[in-house]
């Protein structure tokens, strides 16, 4: 999972370290990894995150053994009420 750092910052994640990482153009780039507690199936777990630029994406470690359905509808928000809820 991604998020940027502005979001990193906000929710005052736990710092682990350094990634090596290559991204899909095939820049390699040094990520910071910060730990972050999610709830997933009802159940709490910590997972790592990396810090990067652009939109939050979730890896499909999370995906893995789920269905995935998707309907894509326009949603309009600012950055700043994106954690209000």
């Amino acid at each position: 999972m991604t998020l940027p750092p502005e979001d990193v910052s906000q929710l005052g994640l736990a710092y682990v370290g350094i990634q090596p990482s290559l991204l899909a153009d095939g820049t390699r780039v040094l990520l910071k990894i910060y730990r972050l507690a999610i709830i997933w199936h009802d159940m709490e777990q910590e997972i790592e995150i990396l810090e990067m630029n652009g939109a939050p994406l979730l890896g499909m470690s999370l995906l893995e053994g789920n269905e995935i359905n998707i309907q894509a509808v326009e949603v309009v928000s600012s950055p700043s009420n994106r954690f209000s809820h």
